[in-house]
């Protein structure tokens, strides 16, 4: 997906071993993929256990945390779902059971961003 400035992803999932929902929200763009904010219900085993703000029912990080990618394994258990302003994305119909997913930003040049249909074949027949 191509993108000209910012847009959000959502990561949804339920945590393995809480079995509480957690969303975390990155921005990709042209500074990359950043961890800017995450929420969640309880605390557990790799979530943040400080620097978080109780919102309603939710405890929230916010952050600026630059990733060269973000790779996971998905299963059904966990319910992921990567939310893009394209639509959302199952990530376990993608990848499959126990799949790796990568999610990364590629620099790409420009030309690349506007070519969308291929292009004509530049051979002549005789």
């Amino acid at each position: 997906m191509a993108v000209e400035r910012d847009v959000e992803l959502r990561l949804e999932y339920l945590h393995s071993v809480e079995r509480t929902p957690v969303v975390e929200v990155y921005a990709a763009g042209r500074r990359g993929l950043r961890l800017v904010r995450m929420e969640f219900r309880s605390q557990g085993a790799g979530l943040p256990a400080t620097g978080y703000a109780v919102v309603g029912d939710r405890l929230v990080l916010r952050t600026d945390r630059r990733l060269d990618r973000l790779e996971l394994r998905v299963a059904g258990v966990n319910g992921a779902r990567l939310i893009t302003p394209w639509g959302p994305l199952d990530l376990v119909t993608l990848a499959g059971e126990g799949g790796l997913v990568t999610v990364a930003v590629r620099r790409l040049p420009r030309a690349v961003l506007y070519v969308s249909q291929p292009m004509p074949s530049l051979s002549r027949s005789k």
